[in-house]
Order: structure tokens, then sequence, then C-alpha cells
């Protein structure tokens, strides 16, 4: 982290109390820093990104060999007007699609859910509704259970990013497995390869740069985007081990936010009973 971006962080840290959403930019603000690189330095000894990728390929062919996924259909190349802006030398554009195995869910009519699902032994079945807004935990206890002896049902594994795509929560709604589950088609799960941290994703996923390129892609009266479309996504990719750094200066800086605001509720509450009183 440079000099000017600290003191950026600092000073957006002593004003947030000054707006209603002041909090609220402050988080923007972090992930922004952190897709753009300039949230940690960039090691010199670190293998670039484009080492990644290749590992990527590699971690992908050998799945398709064993049958655990399909062979991915190819995706257009990244050219200059994919990138939104310029990235580290170590970093690199490129397309959600070519870093995780992507796929959307199942879905389940209301009367199959009532007479056939609510309490069965299996895996829960995860809808829209059981997601939250990034680090909440999914609602793994909504009563609805796929029995593993259906094999119609596509499974998202543990530690896959889940991220709604259609409807009012539309690349808002988002998390992360924490187990083996079944989920709806509104849902796309993100199987991630070559040993890319899954809050990273959803980092990404909660940054303002996705969320502009994502809304850009929605089509449709209700609002959503196709799979071909999410899969062509333009994604900023650092070298592995910054992500993981990347990752732990976030979580960092969250807890913060949540220090903050706690503070300002506490004020707000303040602020209300001193009000109160003098009524």
């Amino acid at each position: 982290m440079t000099d000017a971006t600290r003191n950026l962080l600092e000073q957006r840290f002593d004003t947030a109390f000054a707006a209603p959403d002041g909090v609220a930019k402050l988080r923007e603000l972090i992930l922004t820093l952190a897709m753009q690189g300039k949230l940690v330095e960039q090691d010199p000894s670190d293998p670039p990104a484009s080492e990644l990728l290749k590992e990527i390929e590699a971690d992908k062919k050998r799945q398709v060999k064993t049958g655990k996924i399909k062979k991915p259909k190819s995706l257009p190349a990244i050219d200059q007007s994919d990138a939104a802006y310029v990235l580290p030398r170590s970093w690199t554009w490129s397309r959600l699609g070519t870093i995780g195995n992507i796929f959307n869910g199942n879905s389940i009519n209301a009367r199959e859910k009532e007479t056939k699902y609510a309490g069965a032994n299996g895996l829960p079945y995860i809808a829209t509704k059981d997601v939250g807004y990034g680090l909440d935990a999914l609602d793994y206890k909504n009563g609805i259970y796929i029995p593993e002896s259906e094999d119609k049902f596509k499974i998202a594994h543990q530690g896959a990013v889940l991220i709604c795509a259609e409807g009012g929560s539309a690349g808002k709604k988002c998390g992360i497995t924490e187990q083996n589950i079944c989920f709806g088609n509104k849902l796309f799960a993100n199987e991630l390869f070559g040993g890319i941290p899954s809050k990273f994703v959803l980092y990404l996923y909660l940054s303002p740069v996705f969320r502009e390129s994502f809304n850009a892609a929605m089509t449709g009266i209700i609002g959503g985007v196709s799979i071909a479309k999410f899969l062509e996504l333009p994604v900023p990719l650092p070298p592995l081990e910054e992500q993981h750094r990347i990752v732990a200066r976030i979580d960092q800086l969250m807890a913060r936010c949540d220090e903050l605001e706690n503070l300002c509720t506490e004020r707000e509450e303040k602020r209300l009973a001193v009000h109160a009183a003098a009524i």
C-alpha cells in the first residue's frame, strides 16, 4: 500500500461518521483499491498472473480428463476495450469463465418443495432468499433437502461462490458455500481453478468495478444476466500469492468498518434518547 493510498483510507475512516452512507462508501473504496492493485504492495518475487493462468489451464484439463467437469467452451480473447483501467504489471485481465467452472442450479416448484423435499434427508437446497449480501452465511436450515440419489440436481461443492443472476437481487446477493449444496436456477455457482481463494472472488463480486460490468450485461424486463454473458465478464487477476494478501487486508479493514458501524449505531441511539428526553 502506498502512502497516498494509506492517507486516503485514513481520511475516509476519519470522515465515515459524517454521512449516513459513510461506512458503505468506505467499504466500496476498499474493494475498489483492492481490485486496482492499490491495497497491498506487489512483491517482485511473486509468479505473475500469466503463470497462474497456465496453472488454471492445467487444472482445467485434469478435471476434464477425470470427468469432474465438461470441456468448457472457448471464450473471446481479452482486448483493450475490456480493460476498465490499467493494472499492475504482474496482473492481467481475464474472463470470469476462464478462472472457474460456472453453472446454474435447478428449479423446484412450490408443490414439489412441499410434498417431496420438505424435511427430506439429503443436501440443503439453497434458493435466492437463502443467500445474503456478501459476508453473511447461507441459510442451510430452510427445511428443503435434496436426496443424493436424485442425480438430476447439480451440486455446488464446499467453497463454491454463489451469486444471484436474475431479478431484483441480481448481482447483489452472493456468498460462499460452507458445505455441498443443491441450489436454484437463478443462482450461478463458481468453482475456482488453480487454487484461487473463494473469498477473493467474493470480494470481486462485491466490488464496484464488477457490479458495473454485471449491470451492463443485464437484459430483460425483470433484469438478469445470461450464463453466456456472465462467463465473458472481464475480471482483474492478480498473482495467486497477492490474492491471499489482498483477502487478508480486506478482512482486516472490513472488521474495522464493522466497528465503525457499531459506533454509528450507538451514537444514533444516544442522539434519539437525548432527543426523546428533551421532548
